[in-house]
């Protein structure tokens, strides 16, 4: 195997942008927190130093020189990032933020393709090592790369409490100043609705019953109800129904026509009426979206689903995610997550 011999990604003129820019107050440090952790960072004495800055900015004081020291001095550290001289050097180095989040974007993507280069290092070793069988080997490298992917929208590493306490806090005052008590995204159930105040971003929900129990239905009616009355992009995947057993039941509830009459074609003149009507008023313009999959397809590929709805320009604007998932597949879920959207799986 090569040896590689060329430095990692890193820029460190721009960590030196994003630890002065901090200095401006408490916009900019909340601008860096939202995109960056400390491991983002190539020198370690930036991440100590951006540890440092926002473990401050958590425990409820502000950011300047004169905390700072105290801080790296209340640890021991101030020596090891180059004393005082190098903490001047960073809140002088900047004379407006305005441009930081450029500047954090050239941090993050660096911190990106260090991790990449990473997991392709392992994923090379495995196939030089063939201990593993290749269709495991795929499996292990697509979800290293994937699990880079959901930590580029959502994060990455370990968050300490004062950071997430922080952030929670601030949601709650967002809460509090709306007059909406339904903070996420409505299902059309009400009760559900009420005990739940939503669907909530990032939430998965598990819908699990025996057979015929109606857990099918009941994800695609709050799918149809979700794209239709809140008029939002919805992703649904189906791995056990196909288009032609999915549409029937989204008909079904949307005219209101018994299942086993549109099943039997069984059907009059108000039903085709009804039929008509809700193609026009419901689905042509609606926004759900319908993907269709074998679930052999997912024994080794377990992220298929989101890398090919991502390529789709209506999914930046994807509010919520479904997946209506058979078994059978070694006990794994044929599919991940997708950051910062509901999502919610029926198991038959």
């Amino acid at each position: 195997m090569e040896i590689r011999t060329k430095p990692m990604p890193h820029d460190i003129e721009a960590e030196q942008a994003v630890l002065g820019s901090m200095f401006f107050g408490t916009d900019a440090v909340l601008q860096a927190m939202e995109s960056l952790v400390g491991d983002d960072f190539y020198a370690p004495v930036h991440r100590t130093i951006y540890q440092a800055m926002t473990e401050l900015f958590s425990q409820g004081s502000p950011v300047d020189i004169i905390t700072l020291k105290a801080k790296l001095e209340e640890k021991s550290l101030l020596e090891t990032i180059g004393g005082m001289d190098y903490v001047l050097s960073l809140a002088s180095s900047m004379s407006t933020w305005a441009n930081m989040k450029h500047h954090i974007k050239i941090v993050e993507n660096k911190s990106m393709l260090r991790k990449l280069i990473k997991a392709a290092a392992s994923i090379s070793a495995k196939c030089y090592e063939q201990s593993l069988p290749v269709e495991e080997i795929i499996g292990a490298g697509e979800s290293e790369i994937f699990s880079i992917l959901i930590s580029r929208n959502t994060g990455t590493g370990f968050v300490p409490p004062a950071e997430w306490a922080t952030s929670t806090v601030l949601r709650f005052e967002e809460l509090s100043k709306s007059e909406d008590k339904i903070s996420g995204l409505e299902t059309g159930f009400v009760d559900f609705d009420s005990k739940t105040s939503g669907l909530q971003p990032g939430n998965l929900i598990i819908i699990a019953a025996r057979p015929s129990m109606g857990k099918s239905t009941l994800a695609v009616n709050i799918a149809r109800f979700a794209s239709s009355r809140n008029n939002i992009p919805v992703a649904f995947f189906s791995l056990e129904m196909g288009r032609i057993e999915l549409g029937s039941r989204l008909f079904s509830g949307e005219t209101r026509i018994d299942s086993q009459k549109l099943r039997s074609g069984d059907l009059k003149e108000e039903d085709w009426i009804k039929i008509v009507d809700s193609i026009d008023l419901s689905f042509n313009d609606s926004s759900l979206y319908l993907r269709f999959f074998r679930c052999k397809y997912f024994k080794n590929t377990l992220h298929v689903p989101q890398a090919k709805v991502r390529k789709r320009p209506w999914f930046d604007n994807c509010r919520l995610s479904a997946i209506n998932e058979c078994y059978g597949t070694n006990g794994k879920s044929p599919t991940g997550d997708f950051p910062n959207i509901p999502k919610f799986k029926g198991f038959g």
